[in-house]
C-alpha cells in the first residue's frame, strides 16, 4: 500500500489535511471517506489498507475544524461548508483516480453529511456509499428547553463551544481500540452550538426525505450504539427503497474498530465491488 498525508490546496481558498491510500497496482475503484465529530480522516486506515489489498484507492479530509487541518476545534461557518467538505473529498478522488467509480463513506457525522450530500445532489457524481452509525438522531437527545435555548443563542453566539465528552468504551469493545482514542493527539470532543443545531436539524431532514435518494446505500449500525441512535437509522431504511440496512445487536459506535471489524471489512469491500460492477454493466 502506498500511503501518503500531508497539506493539500483543494482549491483557491482551502487547504486541508489529506490522507490517501492507493494500492500498489492500478486501483479498479476509489472510495472517499467522511468522518465523524472531532474525529479525523487517518483513523481509517485500518479500512483502507484491507481495501487497497483488493485493489481499491481511498482517501479523507481532514474537516475544517478538525484533525490537523486549520479552524477552530468544533465550529463551522454553516452546515452547507460541511457539505462542501464531501464535495471536495470527492473532487479530489475523481482527481486522483481519474475515469474510475467513486463512492463514499460517512462515519457517525459523517454518515449524516454523506447522506445529506446525496439527498441534495440530483447527480450527486458518486456510484453509492456506505453510511455506518450516521448521525440521524443522537441516542440520548439533550432536553427540549435545553436546544430551544441553545438557538436562541446560536444567532448571537454561534461558535460557543460546549463539551461533547464521549467514552471510549462507547465506540468499541477492544481495549486497545478504546485506547488509541484516548491517546490520538488529533482528537477532539467540543461542539458549537451553530453547528449542533445544525446536526439535530439535518439528520430528521434526511429521514423525512430518505425517499429521494438517487443511489444506493448500504447502512451498517451496531445495535449497541450509546452515541448515534440506531432506530433512527431503522427509520431512514424504511422510507427509502435504496438503502440496504445491517445491524449487528453487540456492536458499538465505531464498526470499523470494534469486534469482528474484519468481518465489517469484507462486508463493505464486497458490497462496493459489487456496485461497481453494476455501475460498469450500465455503462
Amino acid at each position: 500500500m502506498i500511503e501518503q498525508s500531508g497539506m493539500r490546496k483543494l482549491d483557491d481558498h482551502v487547504e486541508r489535511f489529506v490522507h490517501s491510500w492507493s494500492p500498489l497496482q492500478s486501483p479498479s475503484l476509489a472510495v472517499g471517506f467522511v468522518h465523524g465529530l472531532g474525529d479525523h480522516g487517518g483513523r481509517f486506515r485500518a479500512l483502507a489498507k484491507h481495501f487497497a489489498s483488493l485493489n481499491i484507492a481511498s482517501v479523507a479530509i481532514d474537516q475544517y475544524g478538525n484533525g490537523r487541518s486549520g479552524g477552530k476545534r468544533g465550529c463551522v461557518e454553516s452546515y452547507d461548508g460541511l457539505l462542501a467538505e464531501v464535495s471536495r473529498t470527492v473532487e479530489l478522488a475523481n482527481h486522483l483516480w481519474p475515469n474510475l467509480p467513486v463512492f463514499l463513506y460517512g462515519h457517525s457525522m459523517g454518515g449524516n453529511l454523506v447522506t445529506n450530500y446525496l439527498l441534495r445532489n440530483k447527480h450527486p457524481q458518486v456510484e453509492a456509499a456506505v453510511v455506518s452509525a450516521p448521525l440521524f438522531h443522537p441516542v440520548q437527545p439533550p432536553p427540549a428547553w435545553f436546544v430551544h435555548i441553545a438557538r436562541i443563542l446560536a444567532k448571537a453566539f454561534p461558535n460557543l463551544r460546549i463539551g461533547a465528552p464521549i467514552k471510549a468504551e462507547y465506540l468499541s469493545r477492544i481495549e486497545n481500540e478504546q485506547q488509541a482514542f484516548l491517546n490520538d493527539p488529533w482528537m477532539h470532543q467540543r461542539i458549537s452550538l451553530r453547528l449542533g443545531a445544525a446536526l439535530l436539524d439535518s439528520g430528521q431532514w434526511a429521514i423525512d426525505h430518505a425517499s429521494s435518494l438517487p443511489v444506493p446505500i448500504l447502512l451498517i449500525h451496531g445495535e449497541d450504539d450509546k452515541i448515534c441512535c440506531p432506530k433512527a437509522s431503522a427509520e431512514f431504511a424504511r422510507r427509502s427503497k435504496k438503502c440496504e440496512l445491517m445491524t449487528w445487536p453487540d456492536m458499538r459506535h465505531e464498526p470499523h474498530h470494534d469486534l469482528d471489524a474484519e468481518m465489517i471489512f469484507r462486508i463493505v469491500s464486497d458490497w462496493l465491488i459489487t456496485q461497481a460492477g453494476n455501475s460498469q454493466a450500465k455503462r
